[in-house]
């Protein structure tokens, strides 16, 4: 779960414990759930996270960034450990209820709209493409993560 304390340091290390090069020690290690503004950047060794999704060269005195969408970006969210639990997280919204009023429920936690009868259809069509065989939470799984990786979710207007 996302750490949402505002200020502070990331982690506390040793003074120029980080700095290595490629005959050093990489003791670089990325795993906080803090937001990725508190994250050091660590010019020899970025986070690949930063380098997927955009970050500005930070060698450079003015670092221009340039906006892109890649296959890369989607297959990270679609294989992120990360994003696929907070999917199930986010799936159980509704649990129970009818897959109508679930699906309303989950669009508009998501994208803070109802959804469109379109929507609506194409979502139960998603829901029922299943297998009988499958876990019925798995399908809801699936359709959540679907909602997080949508565009609609991840960039704002």
């Amino acid at each position: 779960e996302l750490d949402l304390a505002l200020g502070g340091s990331t982690w506390s290390y040793e003074n120029r414990k980080l700095v290595f090069n490629h005959t050093s020690e990489d003791n670089t290690n990325y795993l906080t759930n803090r937001r990725s503004i508190y994250l050091p950047v660590i010019r020899n060794n970025v986070y690949d996270l930063f380098q997927l999704f955009d970050f500005p060269n930070p060698n450079s005195m003015c670092g221009d960034r340039t906006p892109t969408t890649t296959p890369q970006q989607a297959l990270y969210l679609m294989n992120s450990p990360f994003v696929r639990q907070a999917a199930i997280d986010f799936s159980k919204k509704g649990f129970g209820s009818d897959p109508k009023v679930r699906i309303h429920l989950l669009y508009n936690s998501a994208f803070h709209r109802d959804a469109e009868p379109d929507e609506i259809r194409q979502s139960l069509r998603f829901l029922e493409s299943f297998s009988s065989k499958s876990e019925p939470s798995d399908k809801w799984h699936a359709f959540a993560q679907s909602l997080i990786c949508s565009n609609e979710f991840l960039y704002l207007e």
